[in-house]
């Protein structure tokens, strides 16, 4: 029907073709509506006549489809169809059909996630008055969704909707469900709210951010998944950018220094982590006072895990730290350097070997370097 379409342009034609649309719509074999509902933008573009009286109508009727595969790939290509009806009237038309899709009406976590992956697109199709208006429920709505995958899909979308709404409304209606998704019981959960830090943070500001998310900082930062740990520490660099140096300073410092003494060695390397990332933009004085005294007490750690991490970290390290502060890194880091090349564990001294290198530096009074393992 689509290349059909495009190489005929006659009334009569196209009067035909969508008798075949309609009769795919209601085809016995799922397989077929799957196939329309997959389609339906592309059918939209080139029928441009019949996309709204028509070829809509069907859409929508594919979205409460009896077979779960057919409404799964309906909600995903909702957006798509919005975009070619953007009026008050279609949103009203289409939200029957979105609320049946969630639960407790839709059974199927499939279709769930796949209408958490596609909706938040419809807040810039659809502006933010529609979307306050219609829209947030069926949000919030999802974001307490019993199944994991389809609360991660929304929060991977969630730009669409903080760029979009007010701060007003970002606050009021999604911040509560956005602090308790940072403490989801499923660690890809956490790690997606983590990631969208930084975003949620350009919109409301940093005095709206610090107080509403700044309690979850600690838990993120002591999570029990290394990779939320991890996460977090890199987005650092993020947040400094969007927040500043100084509120970096006052929110984030106060924590890994914390961490540095924390008897966990698991935390300790959240804390090096953390400081190789701040690095990437901070200034000079901040280094100085903050980052370097960390980074040195970390290599006198008892545990060569932190040892090895703090030896890479200067190495990361050095293109900032470097040349933004030449004093503090030859007269404090690169002996630190000197002193773990001597290190009885292996793999401390292999890293320390393996940023001496790279950093060019030869030992004091000039011995040759060791030979690093490959």
């Amino acid at each position: 029907c689509i290349a059909l379409g495009r190489i005929a342009s006659a009334p009569e034609w196209k009067a035909q073709i969508m008798e075949v649309l309609r009769a795919c719509a209601e085809e016995k074999s799922w397989r077929v509506r799957y196939m329309m509902a997959d389609n339906v933008k592309a059918l939209c573009e080139v029928f441009k006549d019949q996309a709204i009286d028509v070829i809509i109508p069907l859409y929508l009727r594919l979205l409460v489809d009896a077979e779960v595969e057919v409404r799964t790939i309906a909600a995903a290509r909702v957006a798509g169809v919005a975009a070619v009806n953007p009026t008050k009237e279609f949103l009203e038309q289409l939200m029957p059909a979105l609320e049946k899709l969630t639960a407790p009406r839709e059974q199927s976590q499939h279709v769930r996630a796949s209408l958490a992956s596609s909706v938040l697109e419809l807040c810039s199709i659809f502006g933010s008055q529609l979307t306050v208006d219609h829209l947030i429920d069926i949000f919030l709505q999802l974001t307490r969704d019993e199944c994991p995958e389809v609360r991660l899909q929304l929060l991977n979308n969630l730009e669409h909707l903080s760029s979009t709404v007010g701060i007003e409304v970002l606050g009021q209606s999604l911040l509560p469900s956005i602090k308790e998704l940072g403490k989801d019981r499923q660690w890809r959960v956490r790690l997606a709210v983590i990631n969208v830090m930084p975003d949620i943070a350009k919109y409301l500001g940093e005095a709206k951010f610090t107080s509403e998310l700044g309690g979850l900082f600690g838990a993120w930062l002591m999570d029990p998944v290394f990779s939320v740990r991890d996460a977090f520490a890199g987005s650092f660099n993020r947040l400094s950018e969007e927040l500043g140096q100084r509120w970096s300073e006052v929110n984030i410092i106060p924590q890994l220094q914390t961490l540095v003494e924390h008897k966990n060695y698991l935390y300790r390397i959240s804390a090096i982590l953390s400081t190789r990332a701040l690095a990437e933009v901070a200034g000079s004085d901040f280094i100085d006072k903050h980052l370097v005294p960390m980074v040195v007490k970390l290599t006198n750690d008892p545990v060569p895990n932190v040892r090895f991490n703090a030896a890479k970290t200067i190495l990361a390290m050095h293109q900032v730290c470097g040349k933004s502060t030449p004093k503090s890194f030859a007269g404090q880091l690169v002996p630190c350097l000197y002193r773990l090349v001597q290190d009885e564990d292996p793999d401390v001294k292999f890293f320390a070997q393996k940023a001496i290198s790279e950093l060019g530096v030869s030992y004091p009074g000039g011995h040759a370097m060791l030979s690093i393992r490959r």
